[in-house]
């Protein structure tokens, strides 16, 4: 039996992941028409590795009711898909891009509105009670964190074959 101790974020393990993720060979999707990038915010939740999430409202225009990561569409004005990430992440959850620690990119993917999405891997430190972020509610209806222990105890995932898309894993508590 697999057993998963829980740990905290420390700056070696993010430096230790941020050098791996940089060997790691990135895959990119080509000739893409539309850009988004989301911040896939790692965190300590009461000092345990965590990765923060968000409901989207039932207000916005796509994507209604879905568990997300904080992000958007690119916009001309961003000077890159991080700055995307990061002004989507200041949007949506007052979180100060000062108070990201970005480690690097991971593969892109594309999503089920046909958007090539590139996921920007960051650090945004202790959230124990989310008293530092301010959700718009206009777009977020709820912000919550879930323990990597728990993402990673195979009890609680499954893949599901999309066809064309891939193999994606499913939660199914948290």
């Amino acid at each position: 039996k697999l057993c998963y101790k829980k740990f905290s974020f420390t700056p070696t393990t993010l430096e230790t992941l941020k050098e791996r993720l940089k060997k790691k060979p990135r895959r990119v999707i080509k000739n893409a028409t539309k850009r988004a990038a989301v911040l896939i915010p790692l965190c300590n939740r009461h000092n345990v590795a965590s990765i923060l999430f968000t409901r989207r409202s039932q207000t916005v225009g796509t994507h209604k009711g879905d568990v997300s990561f904080p992000g958007g569409h690119y916009d001309h004005s961003d000077f890159d898909l991080t700055n995307t990430a990061l002004r989507e992440a200041k949007e949506e959850l007052n979180i100060n891009p000062s108070d990201v620690s970005v480690i690097g990119l991971f593969h892109e993917a594309l999503s089920i509105t046909g958007v090539t999405v590139t996921p920007v891997l960051s650090f945004i430190g202790e959230v124990s009670n989310y008293e530092k972020l301010t959700k718009n509610a206009e777009e977020i209806e709820e912000i919550f964190a879930v323990s990597l222990d728990l993402l990673l105890d195979p009890k609680f995932r499954k893949l599901d074959d999309l066809g064309h898309r891939g193999r994606v894993p499913r939660f199914l508590g948290g």
